[in-house]
């Protein structure tokens, strides 16, 4: 049969039909079946045809409607078309069905390939009818049994259920999966899209229970519940949601008084918000204000002469916070007050003193220095932090004059010294590395001071290069930065150090085989790309190599011969570019050594590549990584036993594009 759109055929078909009375189980004529499966099975797009057919159907009367549906539950039930083209046909079919038609839907639940499509046609058939046919199924598949449990998911039918518009029926489901664990989470979400006043104990009591998504599902409800909620009840629950402990609920709600109200009267009332984004918008805000309008107001809050009326649950607490932004706001204002005001306040009572010394940290006054020293020393850990954040402020400022520079480095050990957190010690070093000199030395090679992480090492090995660099002792500076070398993953600063050594009168070379780094090699390609099955099945011998003769590959093409070619590295870490070998993307390489070993030894092989790596020792086959990545020092590690004497070391090295670098080193163990 020549291909013939479907709807070309539909229309000589069902004339025929109608005249031939017999029909079949499907509804349609023998004939018309017939004539269907001529029309989507006779063609190769005869499927995506009828899909199309269908599609156009939305408006059809109720008798070609019927008929239609009749068309697509017997396409979906023909095994001909693959499971993926029958569940394609009957989601199709979805804009078709009506309530009165969910008898034909239903029993193709318990189909394995159509039961996905037929919640989705289910779902979206508005009503209660629907409503109680998805609560059938919901029950069907959490509770199982029956003669044709249906196949999908309870997890996937409760989901629909909540997707729907919701009914009586549904919200009945949804409330009391709501009080079950394993449901909570879908019907929550359902009942606070759906806005319904009388699940407001639903939401608030996982708001309350602070489980997962309660905050998102509590301003959803609040959202859609507004239109259905007195405005004195909405403002009242808009009120809680501003002094709720999640922090994301009491942004939105500043957020939304911020937008419908007065910002300046909003920030006023928040002036001390515990929630550091709040605050600063609160700062931001009376900042840019009008002066008259809000600085008497802000002179009484910050001399406690006006306290803070707040729903806060520590009042006192939230008053010296208010009290303390105040000061600060003030402060930024260049008000002509400020520094009696300040002054008064670190003579009031020791919780507003702390609470000013906190907010006035970013920017403290150096005749406040003492005060942060006292805080430095203080058993609680928060204002230790404070301590240290003031005084590095200070020390930051420190660095006009060498008295100014003593200061800072004071600062510095000081802090380092009172057992604050890794983010206070990184601090701590970056500011050392902007003020170093010979008396830096003791406090970086302190026994004492061991990195707490990988990013404070880094800040380390800075401060270490710093000093190293302002120091007049040659062989000082050499120590320091070979303590960098010996242990920082970094490239940029590893460069620096090397830098340090070849300006104290070192060879780069020399200094690379002092650490162990592979800098003489010999390298052939590029030959075939590489391929994770095949990578390390090179075509050609790995021990007993002559650099001097080529190496000769088995090709599709014939016997092909690459020459090597030496090359000798004049980096710090022995890392060898691979781009003078090709350009090209996809390809592989080897780099050929030999290691000469004066004794027996434990050894660890440290490698890094720009991509894939593989390497035989003694024509062993040691290590392997097929990996996309950037060259990072030492990322692989293989322990190894040399024995005395020469050993043959063979690497491949694979490129899919951009970087394609190695480098290798040998170290004891």
């Amino acid at each position: 049969m020549s291909r013939v759109p479907y709807l070309r055929v539909v229309a000589t078909v069902v004339p025929v039909c109608m005249i031939v009375g017999c029909r079949s189980s499907t509804g349609l004529g023998t004939k018309a079946e017939r004539m269907l499966e001529a029309a989507v099975f006779g063609t190769p797009d005869g499927v995506r045809d009828f899909r199309r057919h269908l599609a156009k159907l939305s408006d059809a009367g109720d008798e070609a409607r019927q008929r239609a549906i009749s068309e697509a539950l017997y396409i979906a039930k023909d095994e001909r078309a693959t499971a993926a083209q029958r569940a394609a046909v009957l989601r199709e079919a979805a804009i078709l069905v009506h309530d009165d038609d969910l008898g034909r839907i239903e029993p193709l639940l318990s189909d394995a390939d159509l039961g996905e499509a037929a919640l989705f046609v289910i779902e979206r058939v508005p009503g209660e009818r629907a409503s109680k046919t998805l609560k059938r199924t919901f029950m069907a598949a959490d509770h199982g049994g029956g003669d044709h449990p249906p196949t999908v998911s309870a997890e996937a039918v409760l989901a629909a259920i909540g997707r729907r518009d919701i009914d009586a029926v549904s919200r009945n489901v949804l409330r009391d999966c709501a009080a079950q664990p394993k449901w909570e989470r879908i019907a929550r979400h359902a009942l606070a899209r759906d806005g319904d006043p009388a699940s407001e104990a639903i939401v608030s009591s996982a708001l309350d229970g602070n489980r997962p998504g309660a905050v998102t599902d509590w301003l959803l409800w609040l959202d859609a519940s507004s239109s259905r909620m007195a405005a004195d009840k909405r403002r009242e629950l808009w009120r809680m949601a501003a002094v709720h402990p999640d922090p994301m609920l009491r942004r939105v709600a500043f957020a939304r008084d911020v937008s419908s109200g007065d910002a300046v009267s909003v920030a006023m009332e928040r002036l001390g918000d515990s929630d550091p984004r709040i605050a600063a918008r609160v700062h931001q805000s009376l900042l840019g204000s009008d002066a008259d309008r809000v600085r008497d107001r802000l002179v009484s809050i910050a001399t406690g002469e006006v306290d803070v009326v707040a729903s806060s649950a520590d009042r006192a607490a939230f008053s010296r916070r208010a009290r303390a932004a105040a000061i600060r706001v003030l402060i930024a204002r260049e008000d002509e007050d400020r520094g009696r005001i300040v002054d008064a306040a670190l003579e009031s009572d020791p919780e507003t003193k702390n609470a000013v010394l906190a907010a006035l940290a970013d920017a403290p006054r150096d005749r406040d220095r003492s005060h942060y020293l006292d805080l430095l020393a203080s058993a609680d850990s928060e204002l230790r932090e404070v301590g240290a954040k003031g005084l590095l402020a200070l020390a930051t400022a420190d660095s006009a004059d060498a008295e100014a520079r003593d200061r800072a480095r004071e600062a510095v050990g000081a802090v380092l010294g009172a057992g604050v957190g890794v983010d206070a010690r990184i601090a701590a070093w970056s500011v050392l590395a902007k003020v170093p000199d010979e008396s830096a030395v003791t406090l970086v090679r302190s026994p004492a001071v061991q990195p707490v992480d990988a990013r404070e090492r880094a800040a380390i090995d800075a401060a270490k290069l710093a000093v190293a660099g302002s120091l007049d002792n040659g062989a000082e500076a050499q120590a320091l930065a070979k303590e960098v070398l010996d242990g920082a993953k970094n490239r940029g600063q590893r460069q620096r150090a090397a830098k340090i050594l070849v300006a104290a009168g070192g060879d780069i070379t020399s200094i690379a085989r002092e650490f162990g780094c592979l800098t003489s090699w010999h390298i052939a390609g590029p030959f075939r790309g590489p391929d994770e099955k095949t990578f390390t099945q090179l075509p050609f011998a790995t021990t007993g190599i002559d650099p001097s003769v080529p190496l000769r590959l088995e090709t599709a093409d014939g016997v092909r011969e690459l020459p090597w070619v030496a090359k000798a590295s004049d980096d710090i870490d022995g890392v060898i570019d691979l781009r003078f070998v090709s350009n090209e993307a996809n390809v592989s390489a080897v780099a050929y050594t030999v290691l000469q070993c004066p004794r027996a030894m434990k050894a660890e092989l440290r490698v890094g590549s720009d991509d894939q790596i593989a390497v035989w020792l003694d024509g062993k086959l040691v290590h392997e990584n097929f990996v996309a990545r950037g060259l990072n020092v030492d990322e692989d590690r293989v322990a190894i036993d040399l024995d005395a004497g020469r050993h043959e070391l063979l690497i491949e090295i694979g490129q899919n594009g951009g970087g394609w670098e190695f480098h290798a080193r040998v170290v004891p163990r």
